[in-house]
């Protein structure tokens, strides 16, 4: 056979190998394409159920208005100072039945005073007025999480200990202490002394997170 008529039979025979060659190397970038993009959707939804297996907080806020000031007009000796004095020239020493407690006690408020002693001879009780504006209790395992706390100060008794903590939100939010332990928070404000009718109101938000105690 001559080399013309060679050449035209392998030509013959290898034209139609070529499009099987051609068709199995499609086939094979069409599985890596599909492989690859079954991964990128199951990284997808495995980043989604993470997120939402997430706990939701729920906030909660409360608040309300409240008279700032409060007097004694009818016993207090020293005008508006929230004070009385006491030494050996007087007659003994006061209690809370020398205060007026209406403004206090007609909110709510807690009365009580303090004596503090002087270099000359002299004491001075101090009267004061706690009113709790909220109180919020967690077991343990829950973490309170306050987000505002305006003009309040934030009172912890766990296991019968108490402490109190500033009301200052520091980032988002602040952490009350005793999550590990069943807790009381009382959320309460001392009120100002002196004469005036101003008004002014308490707010808070809060949210209580889970937590694991180990």
């Amino acid at each position: 056979m001559r080399n013309d008529q060679i050449f035209v039979l392998l030509l013959v025979i290898l034209l139609p190998m070529s499009g099987c060659f051609d068709g199995a190397v499609g086939d094979a970038e069409g599985t890596d394409d599909a492989s690859s993009g079954t991964t990128v959707i199951n990284n997808y939804y495995n980043n989604t159920s993470t997120n939402s297996d997430l706990q939701e907080r729920t906030w909660y806020s409360s608040g309300g208005t409240y008279q700032q000031f409060w007097n004694d007009d009818t016993s207090v000796q020293n005008g508006e100072t929230n004070y009385f004095w006491n030494n050996d020239e007087m007659n003994g020493y006061s209690n809370l039945s020398d205060w007026d407690l209406t403004g206090c006690e007609g909110q709510g408020g807690n009365a009580y005073f303090t004596r503090s002693y002087g270099g000359t001879g002299y004491e001075r009780d101090y009267i004061y007025c706690d009113v709790t504006f909220a109180t919020v209790n967690t077991m343990a395992g829950e973490a309170l999480l306050i987000y505002e706390a305006r003009a309040l100060t934030i009172e912890t008794t766990c296991e019968n200990v108490t402490i109190t903590t500033s009301s200052v939100i520091e980032g988002e939010f602040n952490i009350a202490s005793g999550s590990s332990m069943d807790c009381q928070h009382r959320l309460y404000r001392t009120l100002s002394y002196g004469s005036g009718d101003s008004v002014t109101f308490w707010s808070m938000v809060y949210a209580i997170q889970e937590t694991t105690v180990v």
